[in-house]
């Protein structure tokens, strides 16, 4: 059985934190993540570590149970070796081998269930990049192929051939950078600095028997003549059993216990890094890594699986004080209340969009600038009748972009008419908030829409109007001020947004992101609630001015004399530039649709 599609404002699949798939017959198998946020950090000293976008990496090394589960669901033949025989025989090895080809099973060593919560042992990264393919395609059971462990984050052509880590991507192996920076940066800020060992710690740790103090881990201590914290028969610990020496992030076990794979490559071999049980304490300090060939399965392998960071919610704001009065500008009188989108619609979630309705793309819902240009978050892969489509990894929380004015209000359809999936119809795209008769002929909004693009004033009045009542006034700027905001980096100073200062510091990100992550002005919302209304991308409103439709907010391009209130554009509705987002609405008060990956 397959992953099913991500939904918005459906039942919520995966808990904060935790992904979980599962697949018929068998055991589910339980990711617990730990993110790792800070994007943009600085490198360490020793060049390692600088991070652009935010990821998740799972907080524990794969356990023995979870590679039963995944032997289990692909290896009955077992075609391309998943399984060694050292680990039903050897040190640390946990996992027992039945049966014969076709008919193989596994379980845990001599049937002792204490292996299965210990990590996976005697693995190459052959073999770790066949786990992550399996993850992404949602732990499908059957025959090593394109549909289990031959494709999906990675594409294999042969037993040890394999390319480079997909652009769709959902789960994989955990570069050297992304290992490195959740094991030993300090967090908090984007010059925090790194630890020495990823106990967050500068002191060599100890190797006490688990829990351990503040500082420990499983590493032969050989200053003192150790051979381990735990020795025979087991040599590793249960993952996590370090329970008061996480990493900043709070991962476990990256120093010591088992090395681990990462997906980096050095001179045809592969990067381990955190040392093992075996090894002394000089192993595991940020400084030390080790390269192997890519066959190597050690009884002191194992490794860590990475994913894209979870997306953002459709989360809203209300606004209320209905029966407010204009601005002098003549915009923001609103007669009811209602609840606008607290953020620009995101790259992940027009992704979510694409799948579930543009598998043909009758309306060219998708403009290809997504995929090739820097500030795009979307790649397309197949052919018209299977497209398929994926986030960008370093734009899972960034707005969409590359979006007409028509395909805001498909948009809004496919929300109104609760996320179908199939072709792009009257049941999908083509009506519900809005009723089409063509691919650029549409209706004004129905009346029972449930949601919709905001309209000019609307969406004025969410980011302008100060609320408190009917006469509160209104602000110059969508930050709560009349003050032209500055173009610091997120999270800001409480009056900041991401526009270009003319002869001053210039873009706020520049090449090749541009955009920030929604919402990353943590410290500048609107009166209400909202987030980037001034600056980030321009904002499609559902307003006519003479056939051209009007945006608000300026953006990443701009300066602020293009956030101010007093400043509105006017654009053919079909116009697709790079800096061109949108939000939606809907009546007030309704709650929350959570964005599910």
């Amino acid at each position: 059985m397959q992953r099913q599609l991500a939904r918005i404002g459906m039942v919520v699949l995966a808990a904060i934190g935790t992904m979980v798939w599962c697949h018929d017959g068998l055991a589910e198998v339980t990711i617990d993540w730990a993110t790792v946020d800070d994007a943009g950090n600085s490198a360490d000293g020793t060049g390692y570590g600088a991070l652009a976008y935010e990821y998740r990496i799972s907080k524990y090394e794969v356990s023995n149970g979870q590679y039963i589960e995944f032997l289990n669901a692909v290896a009955a033949t077992d075609t391309y070796n998943l399984y060694n025989t050292s680990m039903g025989s050897d040190l640390a090895g946990g996992i027992a081998r039945s049966g014969s080809p076709g008919s193989y099973t596994y379980s845990a060593r001599d049937g002792d269930t204490n292996w299965l919560s210990r990590p996976v042992s005697h693995v190459s990264w052959y073999d770790c990049l066949r786990f992550a393919n399996w993850l992404h395609n949602g732990q499908p059971t059957g025959a090593q192929n394109s549909s289990t462990t031959e494709d999906g984050a990675y594409t294999f052509s042969g037993e040890t051939t394999v390319g480079a880590r997909n652009a769709g991507a959902r789960v994989w192996l955990a570069n050297e950078n992304e290992w490195y920076k959740a094991a030993y940066y300090k967090g908090g800020g984007t010059s925090a600095g790194y630890w020495d060992y990823p106990m967050q710690s500068d002191a060599v740790p100890t190797n006490d028997a688990p829990p351990g103090g503040a500082n420990s881990a499983n590493f032969a201590d050989v200053l003192t003549g150790g051979t381990g914290a735990v020795g025979a028969p087991y040599y590793t610990t249960v993952i996590g059993a370090y329970s008061s020496s996480p990493s900043a992030y709070g991962t476990f076990d990256q120093g010591g216990n088992q090395w681990e794979w990462t997906e980096t490559d050095d001179g045809g071999n592969k990067v381990q890094r955190g040392g093992s049980w075996y090894n002394d304490e000089t192993l595991i300090v940020s400084s030390f890594r080790l390269v192997y060939g890519p066959a190597d399965e050690l009884n002191i392998r194992c490794f860590r699986v990475a994913a894209l960071a979870e997306a953002t919610e459709l989360e809203w704001v209300t606004v209320g004080d209905p029966g407010n009065n204009d601005d002098g500008t003549g915009y923001g009188a609103v007669g009811y209340t209602y609840q606008i989108g607290k953020y620009e619609v995101t790259c992940s979630q027009y992704a979510d969009f694409l799948n579930a309705v543009a598998a043909t793309d009758t309306y060219n819902l998708y403009n290809t600038g997504m995929g090739s240009e820097d500030i795009g978050g979307i790649t397309r892969s197949g052919s018209a009748g299977s497209y398929t489509y994926a986030v960008k990894v370093t734009h899972i929380n960034r707005p969409a972009t590359h979006v007409s004015w028509y395909d805001c209000l498909r948009f809004a359809n496919w929300l109104h008419n609760e996320q179908p999936t199939g072709a792009q119809d009257s049941t999908t795209t083509e009506d519900g908030a809005y009723t089409f008769s063509g691919e650029t002929t549409v209706g004004a909004r129905n009346s029972g829409a449930r949601v919709w693009l905001a309209n000019e004033d609307e969406w004025y009045k969410a980011a302008y109007y100060k609320g408190g009542g009917t006469s509160a006034g209104y602000w110059d700027y969508p930050t709560g001020s009349d003050t032209a905001p500055t173009n610091d980096l997120p999270p800001g100073s409480g009056n900041s947004a991401n526009c270009a200062i003319p002869n001053a510091s210039g873009y706020v990100l520049g090449p090749p992101y541009y955009t920030t992550d929604v919402g990353a002005y943590t410290t500048s919302p609107s009166p209400y609630g909202t987030f980037d209304q001034g600056g980030n991308q321009w904002e499609w409103t559902e307003t006519d001015d003479g056939g051209s439709k009007v945006q608000r907010g300026g953006g990443w391009y701009n300066d602020t004399t293009f956030i101010v209130s007093s400043f509105r554009l006017v654009y053919g509705p079909a116009d697709e530039a790079n800096l061109r987002g949108f939000r939606v609405a809907q009546p007030g008060s309704i709650g929350t649709m959570f964005m599910v990956r």
